[in-house]
């Protein structure tokens, strides 16, 4: 059954790189192909591979694609809503709940919704059942190489629709569930606490209560699994309440003599214990995960079934997988098993040096730094980066977390439901030391380390090589073997540049996929130009942080000649502050100039590697106030390709314009003015830059409709193509052999089924 397992492993794994799920025509044509499979001995193994692969498709097309074509995203009907979130957020309007009928159709069984309620007039709580008035729509995110994917990270969490609210139509059912029951309790007696998010954080999984600055110190140590309920938790938990109840049926046992299986009940009891925690925490996909592994090794364990470390971890993986195929679009699936898997070789690696019992400190840290470099491959793929003192932090604080801070949480929390007057004694206490934990994590350096592509190649590359070393002196290979090993590393150091630098293209333009805004980054000749930044909120989040910053760090970028913005409107200058204290910048550019900007005036010349730029940016009478027709606007070319970017000018703008350039704003591609609005892009503006290609940069479902299909029409029949962020995500124009092209993100560079929509409810245009 093993490679039966594996193969059915790969299936669904290969699940990652479908263009799109399998049909029903393709599912029926691959499990009559996998019963071929069966019918033969020799490959009866390859069978797990196909029926993987209808698994995965059934299975995502069940939890993401359910609602039928008639519901039109734009219509708004009446929805009946069970909610899941405890939710003690300052801003309650985020929600995710069990979807139970949406006018007259009720799903078979209830389905995952993200609820979203801007203007909120009352806090919902976990059990609830509510009636609203709401849109409904697949879930949507913005998509951009290097940066964080919500559309996929929600449908890991069988979350396949977002259902915006628009009323109130009352309750169903007000009746609260145990869990959110026992939330407001412990809130409400510990509201005094100064560290009290994370003492939710830690036994209820609500992470709303916690710090952002600390959130991102503790990501940035490599200590994020220890302040949310990780599997680590789960069976830190099980594995103390199983010693506690063996030491306690142990000594009845003594005292009255009466035999007691004490493996098979203390195991039970951490059985029981980790289904309690995994309740607290909501049963997340991540405790789900956890729970699973450790029942199956109780399994084993109970009923005395010797299995090797290998088929325990493929026998774990083929279950979750099977219970919960999404898991593979989860990143802490991956960083789990990582870090399992590495547990279990230098365990194996490590067993003689561990069974001696000496300078057993020395070997923890030297069991960390095995197991960071082991996960360094996957936490440089997802976060680009990671903490060179890591492996310190985690021998110093998972001892500190799991032997005082997790019991001292949990003790505290059943004392205050049992003995509250104890509770609150030993509160204070608790509180302590919380705030000691948060205090040193906040000034310890976390010596983070940027790292970009061509560390990832690097990383694997000396890994692999390791490897192999590790293994010629283990397994004392002939020492030809081992001198050639030798060489290739050596060799790998002198020669690795040119195998591992990709090459880059003489030039390239940048769309970011920024939501309703804009932001372009040009590069020509390791010369880079970034012109605006889309949009920020007051609560710090700002596209330039989530966007644009991840992508020029995965590209080692870390220098601007040149940063333009157009104007002053949030969704183009939002972030400017966030390019400005993390960039080197050469020359800064605005219309509406303040230091340390100077003007982009009308005329101005600047140069960007084979690019020569011009400005033609409007002011007057003739344009009038508007910070839209001020704009900057800039047309860039190197003789062979040519782009205009002209900020938000709308047609009054345009046409003065037309009027003073003329011909000299004609160009290849032209990013929409005012990202596609009908106040823009006017017939003579388009018959003036006469663009083989329009860019729009709109937001998914943007109230105002950009871009408006006039417009669209407008450039159809002036001959341009089309191509816009909200369908495509991050668009990238470079050249190609003689000519040029622009891929989208969605459709081009990373064109798999959780880039795109569900079929059949396609996002319309």
């Amino acid at each position: 059954m093993r490679r039966w397992y594996f193969c059915f492993v790969a299936g669904i794994t290969c699940g990652l790189f479908l263009p799109q799920l399998l049909s029903l025509q393709q599912c029926i044509l691959s499990v009559i192909f996998a019963a071929l499979l069966l019918a033969k001995q020799q490959m009866r193994a390859l069978s797990g591979f196909p029926l993987a692969l209808v698994w995965f498709s059934c299975v995502a097309h069940w939890q993401l694609n359910w609602l039928p074509d008639e519901f039109d995203s734009g219509a708004e009907h009446t929805i009946v809503v069970r909610i899941n979130s405890l939710n003690s957020s300052p801003m309650p309007y985020f929600y995710q709940g069990d979807l139970i009928t949406i006018d007259d159709y009720q799903p078979l069984l209830t389905k995952k919704v993200r609820l979203t309620w801007y203007r909120a007039k009352l806090n919902f709580k976990a059990g609830q059942v509510v009636k609203l008035k709401a849109k409904i729509k697949p879930v949507w995110g913005r998509a951009n190489l290097a940066s964080f994917n919500k559309q996929s990270y929600l449908f890991s969490q069988h979350i396949g629709y977002q259902v915006s609210v628009k009323s109130f139509q009352g309750f169903i059912s007000e009746t609260l569930s145990w869990r959110a029951l026992l939330y407001e309790r412990i809130s409400a007696l510990t509201q005094d606490m100064s560290e009290q998010g994370l003492l939710l954080a830690l036994v209820f999984a609500d992470k709303t209560g916690l710090d952002d600055n600390l959130k991102q110190q503790v990501q940035k140590m490599g200590l994020a699994h220890l302040l949310v309920i990780s599997g680590l938790h789960i069976m830190l938990v099980a594995g103390a309440c199983s010693a506690l109840a063996y030491l306690f049926l142990t000594g009845l046992s003594y005292i009255f003599a009466v035999p007691v299986k004490l493996a098979s009940w203390s195991i039970i009891s951490g059985v029981v214990a980790a289904f309690t925690y995994a309740w607290l925490a909501g049963f997340s996909l991540p405790t789900q995960r956890a729970l699973l592994m450790f029942l199956i090794a109780a399994f084993a364990l109970i009923f005395n079934r010797k299995v090797t470390s290998v088929d325990t971890l493929l026998l774990v993986l083929f279950c979750l997988l099977l219970w919960d195929p999404l898991a593979i679009l989860s990143v802490s699936l991956w960083l789990s098993f990582s870090a399992v898997i590495g547990i279990f070789l230098i365990i194996k690696l490590g067993q003689k040096k561990a069974a001696t019992g000496r300078r057993w400190l020395l070997y923890l840290l030297y069991f960390q730094i095995l197991l960071w470099l082991l996960l360094m491959p996957v936490q440089v793929f997802y976060f680009s980066g990671i903490s060179a003192l890591s492996p310190v932090y985690n021998l110093v604080f998972i001892p500190v977390v799991s032997i005082l801070v997790l019991p001292g949480c949990l003790l505290v929390t059943a004392l205050l439901l049992l003995a509250p007057s104890i509770g609150l004694w030993l509160l204070s206490w608790v509180d302590r030391v919380l705030e000691w934990l948060v205090l040193v994590l906040t000034y310890l350096p976390t010596a983070w380390l940027e790292l970009d592509k061509q560390s990832i190649s690097w990383t694997i590359w000396f890994l692999a090589i390791g490897s192999l070393l590790y293994w010629a002196w283990q397994r004392r290979a002939p020492i030809v073997f081992r001198l050639a090993l030798i060489m290739l590393a050596t060799m790998s150091l002198v020669a690795g540049r040119t195998w591992f630098i990709p090459n880059k293209p003489d030039w390239q333009v940048v769309v970011f996929d920024v939501g309703q805004g804009l932001s372009v980054l040009m590069q020509s000749r390791q010369e880079y130009l970034l012109f605006d930044t889309g949009f920020a909120t007051s609560t710090g989040f700002s596209m330039a942080k989530s966007v644009i910053l991840p992508y020029l760090k995965a590209n080692n970028i870390s220098e601007l000649r040149h940063f333009i913005v157009s104007h002053k409107d949030n969704d183009h200058a939002g972030g400017w502050q966030d390019i400005a204290a993390n960039l080197t910048i050469s020359r800064y550019w605005h219309s509406q100039p303040q230091w340390p900007f100077q003007y982009c005036q009308q005329g101005q010349q600047i140069s960007l590697g084979a690019f020569t730029g011009r400005f033609f940016t409007q002011r007057g009478k003739a344009v009038g106030r508007s910070r839209n027709n001020n704009s900057c606007v800039l047309h860039l070319t190197n003789g062979d390709f040519s782009i205009l970017i002209p900020g938000d000018i709308e047609a009054r703008a345009e046409a003065q314009l037309i009027k003073m350039a003329g011909h000299q704003i004609k160009a290849d591609v032209v990013i929409a003015a005012h990202h596609g609005s009908k106040t823009s892009s006017s017939a003579a503006f388009v018959d003036a830059t006469i663009p083989s290609w329009v860019v729009y940069s709109a937001g998914r479902y943007n109230p105002w409709g950009f871009p408006h299909q006039e417009v669209v029409q407008r450039y159809l029949k002036a001959g341009a193509r089309g191509a816009n962020t909200a369908k495509q995500g991050m668009l990238i124009i470079a050249p190609q052999g003689e000519s040029w092209v622009i891929k989208g993100f969605r459709d081009a560079i990373s064109p798999y089924w959780y880039h795109s929509a569900l079929l059949p409810f396609v996002p319309r245009g």
